[in-house]
């Protein structure tokens, strides 16, 4: 089970990687340049694979009823936004980046940011 502190961790963790791997983009044309194109789909696997596991494991009745009342408020539906709805579960990790990985990516930071704010609210 997570703490707050922990949560927090894990929230910023995901919306710094999702920023981190959109820093690689040149932003003329949503691109990544060849040098840095292998190190945007390394992360970008990476950042999706964790997603992914994190969503899986809180998705099933075993994996909420480990959840504590602050990660079933707060952590596990971010998850579930962040999955469902950014984008990046259909985006292919060996795929060349472009507007899409732009567009996934900045939903990663955005719903990580709003759910980090909101938990700050209450």
């Amino acid at each position: 089970m997570l703490n707050e502190k922990e949560i927090n961790k894990k929230l910023q963790y995901f919306a710094k990687e999702a920023n981190d791997i959109i820093t690689l983009f040149e932003q003329k044309n949503y691109s990544c340049s060849c040098i840095k194109k292998k190190e945007a789909q390394s992360r970008f696997k990476t950042l999706k694979e964790e997603l992914k596991s994190e969503y899986q494991r809180m998705n099933t009745t075993k994996g909420q009823n480990n959840l504590s009342e602050l990660e079933l408020a707060f952590y596990q539906p971010a998850i579930t936004d962040v999955w469902a709805n950014s984008g990046i579960s259909s985006i292919k990790w060996n795929s060349t980046p472009n507007t899409a990985w732009y567009s996934a990516l900045y939903d990663v930071d955005d719903y990580m940011n709003y759910w980090q704010t909101l938990k700050i609210k209450n």
